[in-house]
């Protein structure tokens, strides 16, 4: 089934802009919904784009024949940042969020701690409710900030940070989608070990459990498990697997496990 990305409009302005710029259109196709195909470097995947109002996104709690809110993959509320916008998004969150799509946007065109209005919400106030019902806020009017000389990356392979509208499709592309098909020019033939954390589902009598994948296809498809094991990982032992997964995807992608040619950014 072609997993979906709903759109829902709680604005005052019109929301179609988000399709358009996924889609590379000035305005949208005829068909509804219409098929993004979603490419990346590494893979290539399609998806129903869904645009909604609060209205439809109601109505589909008593409408069993809807199938697109538990097949919802990306969640994007583009709201005004009013307290009744975002007691709408509250009430969107009622019916998506027993789904947990993985990926969920919030987008706004411009939030302040400036407000002159008591029917506005504060820019902190906002991020709580981001923070709270695990969205992430993407402020339309951000822009990239410029970076001391010294500080700027010399290698032209590293992407730049997407910020504002840009940072949406970076979202979504981001996102490991149900029927992705992974490039064969991102899976070149190496064979990888990939060390599985111990939290208990490791069979009696095994010291170590090791995963071999001869691809980086292999590799990234069991992506999903290796992340559910390492969910209930302590923290230190959590960051040290994640340094060994790194470099497993860098060894699997064809390049030298060194510290001479890699170096593993510690999250803390």
């Amino acid at each position: 089934m072609t997993p979906s990305c709903c759109i829902v409009n709680l604005s005052s302005r019109s929301a179609d802009w988000i399709s358009c710029k996924l889609l590379g259109v000035e305005s949208l196709p005829l068909s509804d919904p219409p098929l993004w195909s979603c490419t990346t470097k590494y893979y290539t995947a399609t998806v129903h784009l869904h645009s909604l109002d609060l209205a439809q996104v109601l109505e589909s709690r008593d409408n069993s024949t809807d199938s697109w809110p538990a097949n919802t993959e990306a969640l994007i509320l583009y709201c005004d940042t009013t307290k009744e916008s975002f007691n709408d998004c509250s009430k969107v969150w009622e019916i998506f969020g027993k789904h947990g799509p993985p990926v969920c946007l919030c987008v706004v065109e411009k939030a302040t701690d400036q407000v002159t209005s008591e029917k506005e919400l504060t820019r902190t106030a906002i991020l709580d409710w981001c923070l709270t019902h695990h969205f992430e806020l993407v402020e339309c009017d951000e822009t990239p900030e410029e970076e001391e000389e010294e500080d700027q990356h010399t290698d032209s392979d590293i992407p730049a940070e997407r910020v504002g509208r840009d940072r949406i499709a970076e979202a979504l592309e981001s996102h490991t989608w149900s029927n992705m098909v992974v490039s064969q020019q991102a899976a070149p033939s190496t064979t990888t070990r990939v060390p599985l954390p111990d939290n208990g589902d490791k069979p009696p009598g095994t010291d170590t459990l090791e995963a071999e994948c001869d691809s980086f296809e292999s590799l990234f498809a069991q992506l999903a498990s290796i992340k559910q094991r390492s969910a209930n990982l302590p923290d230190d032992e959590r960051r040290s697997y994640a340094e060994k997964m790194a470099l497993a995807f860098y060894a699997a992608m064809g390049q030298p496990d060194s510290e001479e040619t890699m170096s593993v950014t510690k999250f803390s």
